[in-house]
């Protein structure tokens, strides 16, 4: 957390106070300093990772004095806003390079205040879930910072085989599939839900679509036919 000092003020030591009135974080200020760095949380990519959601307080003190005193809400506030099929996306790319057909990219923004870290995609229903086992996940590790949106990609999704096991269209018509997000900082699972079409083609070949469908959770879908 980046903390702007006023030019003049005079101020030797600003501190970050918890949502349970515990000394969060501090950080000294050199003399001319107009800016400090505070931590807000520790390593996010070990499970000791993230911090509490509420309302903190910064609190600049000059020796023994308290100068100034902020509130800050700081909370994450995460959503699915969509998911991108490179079928339909050609400008989508992939470690420098165009990805297989049936990659996808899950569109993830934080409107809150506070950082969210993103532990795990869960998938139910995806066409690829429908060929194998139900309900799969897929660890991803991502931050996702306030006011930003983060892109994921997923080969888990779109994917009409596994291994030497195929997915059969004649076996089913329209699926909804859903796509849900777990956060380490937050107990709210945002999730995204689209609708797709199973039909073979003249050489018995799957072939999928996306139709019109509803969002679910947090997240919202624009249908749209492939």
């Amino acid at each position: 957390m980046q903390v702007e000092l006023a030019e003049d003020a005079s101020v030797s030591q600003v501190n970050l106070i918890d949502p349970d009135g515990e000394l969060h974080s501090r950080a000294g200020v050199s003399t001319g300093a107009t800016q400090v760095s505070l931590r807000l949380s520790d390593d996010w990519g070990f499970s000791s990772g993230g911090y509490t959601p509420g309302t903190y307080r910064l609190i600049a003190v000059d020796g023994e004095n308290s100068v100034e005193e902020v509130e800050l809400e700081i909370r994450p506030d995460v959503s699915i806003t969509e998911i991108r099929w490179a079928k339909n996306h050609p400008e989508m790319t992939y470690q420098g390079e165009d990805p297989p057909s049936y990659f996808a990219q899950v569109l993830m923004e934080n409107t809150g205040t506070g950082p969210a870290f993103v532990e795990e995609l869960q998938f139910e229903d995806t066409p690829l879930d429908v060929t194998t086992i139900r309900d799969v996940s897929q660890q991803i590790l991502r931050l996702v910072p306030p006011a930003a949106t983060v892109g994921q990609m997923t080969s888990r999704i779109y994917k009409t085989y596994s291994g030497s096991q195929y997915l059969d269209c004649d076996d089913h018509d329209e699926i909804t599939f859903t796509i849900s997000a777990s956060l380490r900082v937050s107990q709210e699972n945002p999730s995204y839900s689209q609708r797709v079409r199973y039909e073979t083609d003249e050489n018995g070949s799957c072939v999928l679509s996306l139709v019109e469908s509803t969002g679910s959770g947090d997240g919202t879908s624009e249908g749209e036919e492939a």
